[in-house]
């Protein structure tokens, strides 16, 4: 019973570790689309009576695009966080299986699994509870270097925004 718990342990931890990535990966994607976006506003060349009207545009164009990016970037940050959490918990679960004796028969604990009322992470339904309970823990430690890339990305993100709605409106003058 130990084998296979570590095996699941183990491609649990891979699992989110490799989500974890992808979804890091993911949120400053859409970070270089919105610097993208905001390059082909500056770009844009509007003449003559269409400058005002085309400025305006672009403004609420910038704000539109700035607010559904930060939601998609907030919402992978998000899930970054918690497949980091779910690593570290499998993580520690495995040391504690590979310490644990062989021929102990305590190992159903770290199957048991609750039905979930959670209606935002299908992982809450089919992980053991002893794991989800780790995920707490481990959710709300080590923050500083997660809080410090989300506070990178949301930061450029509104650099960015509020550069090219500046520039753009320079621009007419």
């Amino acid at each position: 019973m130990k084998k296979y718990l570590i095996n699941y342990y183990e491609n649990t931890r891979q699992y989110y570790g490799n989500y974890h990535d992808h979804k890091e990966i993911s949120a400053w994607s859409g970070l270089v689309i919105h610097i993208l976006f905001c390059t082909f506003i500056v770009l844009a060349n509007p003449t003559g009576q269409l400058k005002i009207i085309m400025t305006i545009g672009f403004t609420i164009s910038v704000i539109i695009v700035t607010i559904l990016l930060f939601m998609y970037i907030r919402n992978q940050l998000n899930l970054k966080d918690k497949a980091g959490a779910l690593a570290a918990a499998s993580n520690f679960i495995l040391t504690e299986l590979i310490a644990k004796d062989d021929n102990s028969t305590d190992f159903r604990e770290y199957l048991s699994v609750e039905e979930s009322s959670d209606i935002k992470y299908q992982s809450t339904h089919v992980l053991p509870k002893k794991l989800l309970n780790k995920v707490k823990i481990y959710d709300s430690r080590g923050r500083g270097a997660q809080d410090f890339t989300r506070t990178m990305i949301y930061g450029l993100l509104v650099i960015s925004a509020i550069s090219v709605i500046f520039y753009r409106w320079i621009a007419i003058l």
